[in-house]
């Protein structure tokens, strides 16, 4: 049976000291401060091991005791072991530890380092690296104890184009497979070292629908199929069959054509052709104006002046002297001289030549040789400039416009007929403007999809690069005074040239 009025105990991990007083036992009705000492230091107690509680001990000596009390515990000390601190970051995606070891050496164990780290708001992303190395060496400084985890956005949905690249066969059949639509994607969560989850953006759907002539695949809802035979014309959020008319040069006549048109032959000296779908010419082109609701392709030269004019994709062998407007990439296989050219995609004429003229290219220029030896001045305008924000008005002008005229013939036409009077010339010019409109519409929807997804511009000269070449961005100008060689550059961080 004890007989002493003063008791020490240690909890089970020895982190914390407790003082029992047999209140019963004291030979006065007060715990003195002097006894309370000298008790400790019998008992073996170290201050350097254990750290007092002030408070407590005060507690104990001042408060009076009677035999009635009940027996007092007390936590009176905690160890004093490794000292650790935590610095969060801001955005609570990093944490840096300080460690120093404890008076005796003693060695820490990863289980109380990581409780301890807890114990600071650190729950998440702790690297093993580090707790190896603070364990191992007992001393840190600043040492990264802990990362976040970034969300993954998800991915938006997107188009994958199953056609094939054959122009000399760009018709398709019934049942062809024409486009696959990939769903957004939800993402993936973060989380902060502190626990905080981190939400994800989740992709971001696209509409997409099969136009005429398409439908989705009975077999498989994600696949856009030909339902009918023709040549695929693609917009920015629909794809469409078009009847695909072909015809000998000599046949064609200077009009207006709300289909797409293959041409045989070389055409006459500056007709006018519009198409309202694909326009491609098996031949040359001598002056005039050629405008495609679509994509135009020359599989001969284009020589001016001449006005050239493509909602779609624009390819020639060689075009010179020429007025070019392209919705979506210019490629061009042989040359490109003297041109004046709006580029609402990319330049990629990686085994071309481009020489003389000025050209405005809202994503990324590829070609062979720019310039040429005699310094022929040559203008290049990369990435966005106010041009192309001027057309995108002026697009939605002529549009608007064109949709207010419509309305307008339509209440003439019904008037018209209502009188009893011939409404030919009004219908001739309702199908005018119906053509213009829609080609308004499908090169304002292209615009707009390239302005949207416009990155920063890029340069690739595989070949040579010139004197007299002038190149422009939103930020600087820079005029080639030397011949360079093959290089490559974006121009995220400006136009910076490798040496000569």
């Amino acid at each position: 049976m004890n007989s002493e009025p003063l008791r020490l105990h240690y909890s089970d991990d020895r982190n914390f000291l407790y003082l029992t007083v047999y209140l019963k036992l004291l030979p006065t009705q007060s715990l003195e401060a002097g006894d309370l000492l000298e008790f400790l230091l019998d008992s073996g107690f170290s201050s350097f091991e254990y750290q007092l509680d002030q408070q407590v001990l005060n507690e104990l000596i001042e408060s009076p005791w009677n035999e009635d009390h009940q027996n007092i515990v007390r936590c009176i000390a905690k160890r004093i072991e490794f000292h650790l601190s935590i610095e969060i970051a801001p955005d609570e995606m990093q944490a840096w530890t300080s460690l120093q070891p404890a008076f005796g050496g003693e060695r820490i164990s990863r289980e109380r380092l990581v409780q301890r780290i807890n114990e600071h708001g650190v729950s998440d992303g702790l690297i093993d690296a580090s707790l190896e190395q603070m364990v191992t060496e007992s001393i840190a400084e600043k040492l990264l104890i802990a990362t976040g985890i970034a969300p993954e956005n998800g991915e938006d949905s997107h188009i994958e184009f199953l056609l094939s690249t054959d122009i000399s066969d760009p018709e398709v059949s019934a049942q062809t497979p024409l486009v696959r639509l990939h769903a957004p994607t939800a993402g993936k969560a973060g989380k902060t070292v502190t626990g905080k989850i981190i939400p994800a953006r989740p992709g971001m759907a696209q509409v997409f629908i099969p136009g005429e002539g398409c439908q989705s695949s009975p077999d498989d809802p994600g696949v856009i199929v030909a339902c009918s035979a023709g040549i695929p014309v693609v917009s920015s959020k629909s794809i469409r069959i078009d009847q695909l008319i072909r015809m000998q040069a000599d046949q064609v006549q200077q009009s207006q054509y709300l289909h797409s048109l293959e041409i045989h032959g070389d055409l006459p000296e500056g007709i006018k052709i519009e198409s309202l779908g694909h326009l491609i010419i098996y031949g040359d082109v001598q002056g005039g104006s050629l405008i495609s609701g679509a994509d135009l392709n020359i599989l001969g030269q284009a020589l001016g002046p001449v006005w050239i004019q493509s909602s779609g994709n624009l390819s020639a062998e060689r075009i010179s002297e020429a007025l070019i407007y392209c919705g979506r990439d210019l490629i061009i296989r042989q040359e490109l001289s003297h041109c004046q050219g709006y580029i609402v995609g990319s330049c990629l004429s990686a085994d071309a030549k481009i020489k003389g003229g000025k050209l405005h290219i809202l994503n990324s220029l590829e070609v062979g040789d720019l310039g040429e030896e005699s310094a022929v001045k040559t203008e290049i305008h990369l990435g966005h400039d106010p041009y192309f924000d001027n057309h995108l008005q002026t697009l939605k002008a002529l549009q608007q416009g064109s949709e207010s005229q419509l309305t307008m013939i339509l209440q003439q036409l019904i008037r018209a007929r209502i009188e009893g009077r011939t409404v030919t010339e009004l219908e001739n010019e309702q199908r005018q403007v119906y053509y213009q409109n829609m080609v308004c519409i499908q090169e304002l929807q292209t615009f707009n999809q390239h302005l949207q997804t416009h990155q920063h511009a890029s340069l690739k000269v595989q070949h040579k690069l010139w004197p007299g070449v002038m190149f422009h961005t939103d930020k600087q100008e820079l005029r080639i005074e030397h011949e360079y060689p093959a290089f490559e550059l974006k121009l995220k961080t400006g136009l910076s040239l490798p040496a000569v």
